[in-house]
């Protein structure tokens, strides 16, 4: 099983190899990047919090961690009103990344264009920062 940091270095990976997709307009790959990279710090995240993903795969269905991350790491008791108040707003972006990641993977992306690979892009890079952010002030 892979450590959280190991997770969070996967997830910078995947967030540059995002932005090189975007650069080489691969909007459709790139927007399936996006979402791993968020996907990745999250199980980092949960991996953190001393949670024990399944044993096969070292980590967790993908639904299953939209929900962890609500239930986990949105309502950590920790964590101040700002911080919960900021991680819930990003939960739909989360999931966002996840339904357009679907769509890349799965054929139905014609939807997908430059401007939503950035979008998502964007909100990807903003919910891992923000997650990079809590970690370093020792909160997650």
């Amino acid at each position: 099983m892979l450590t959280w940091e190991q997770w969070q270095e996967k997830s910078k990976s995947s967030l540059a190899a995002s932005r090189i997709l975007l650069e080489n307009d691969k909007p459709v790959e790139a927007a399936s990047r996006a979402y791993y990279a968020a996907y990745q710090m999250v199980t980092g995240v949960l991996i953190k919090l001393k949670l024990t993903p399944r044993g096969e795969y070292g980590n967790w269905a993908h639904q299953e961690t939209q929900e962890m991350y609500r239930t986990h790491i949105c309502q950590k008791a920790d964590l101040g009103y700002k911080e919960k108040n900021v991680l819930s707003k990003l939960r739909n972006d989360f999931w966002l990344l996840l339904t357009n990641r679907r769509n890349a993977d799965y054929g139905i992306d014609e939807n997908i264009d430059t401007f939503l690979s950035r979008t998502l892009w964007r909100d990807s890079n903003r919910l891992i920062m923000l997650l990079q952010n809590l970690i370093e002030r020792g909160v997650l």
